[in-house]
C-alpha cells in the first residue's frame, strides 16, 4: 500500500509464474520479487538481485 492524498491505495502486484510475484518500490528504487516464499530485492537499472542476509 502507499498513502496518496492521505488514503492508502494498492500497490499493482504483477504475476510472473505460479510461485513468482513482483512489485516496484518508489521508495526503495528497487524491485521486490517473492519467488518460491523467499522476498528478493532486485535492481531495475542494472537487473540484478542484490545479495541475501545468507549470501
Amino acid at each position: 500500500m502507499r498513502l496518496v492524498n492521505n488514503q492508502y491505495e494498492p500497490i499493482p502486484v504483477n504475476n510472473i509464474a505460479f510461485d513468482t510475484l513482483w512489485l516496484y518500490s518508489e521508495v526503495l528504487g528497487l524491485e521486490l520479487h517473492i519467488v518460491s516464499g523467499e522476498l528478493r530485492f532486485r535492481n531495475p537499472q542494472t537487473g540484478e538481485f542484490l545479495k541475501t542476509h545468507e549470501e
